[in-house]
């Protein structure tokens, strides 16, 4: 004899329904409210998951009048995902790139969506795929911490900042460095930045 489960058919109907579901329906329902309905453009529907969406647009919401710029970045099997949110206007390529060189990365792909956060205030969303081999959890909240600094120019753009990628520093451990060498530079020493920052990867 064989035995069947009866049907469960109001999940069936729940699972067909969800099916049914658009892009935007789906993301209001993970969230729970109508309010980031509209953030996100069709663009960008097509680019992420509703799921992923989520924590976009956790940090969208980030975005304010004293905070202009979030950065988030996630480790992928090779490489690493960089997204990074600014208010009001898009970043260009010359303000960015002589940053990632300062680091090390190396992006493959950009691409760039404009959003709109609870406030309804435009926030341009840039992402990269970078080269490279996953990064640890604190090696991640070193290169966030230290290209925030970089950007608001608290922090200098230079080759040592490759240290927070190849060798796991952190902002104080890299602007420690670098104080050193300018010491050491004051004191007749010939070796260039570059050559330096190799030595110590």
């Amino acid at each position: 004899k064989f035995l069947f489960k009866p049907l469960d058919l109001v999940g069936l109907e729940s699972q067909l329904n969800e099916l049914s579901w658009s892009w935007s329906e789906q993301f209001v329902q993970l969230l729970g409210n109508e309010e980031g309905r509209d953030c996100f453009p069709l663009d960008y529907q097509h680019a992420f998951t509703p799921q992923q969406a989520l924590k976009d647009w956790q940090d969208c919401c980030k975005i304010s009048q004293d905070r202009s710029l979030v950065l988030q970045m996630m480790p992928l099997t090779s490489g690493l995902a960089f997204k990074i949110f600014h208010k009001d206007s898009p970043l260009t390529l010359s303000q960015l790139m002589p940053i990632f060189d300062g680091f090390g990365l190396k992006a493959l792909t950009e691409q760039t969506f404009k959003l709109l956060n609870g406030a309804g205030e435009s926030v341009w969303l840039h992402c990269f795929i970078c080269e490279g081999d996953p990064l640890s959890p604190d090696c991640l909240h070193h290169l966030i911490e230290t290209f925030t600094a970089v950007w608001f120019a608290k922090a200098e753009n230079d080759l040592f900042n490759q240290l927070v990628i190849d060798a796991g520093l952190s902002l104080s451990q890299v602007v420690l460095f670098r104080a050193y060498y300018k010491a050491l530079k004051q004191m007749g020493m010939t070796y260039s930045l570059s050559s330096v920052a190799d030595v110590l990867k």
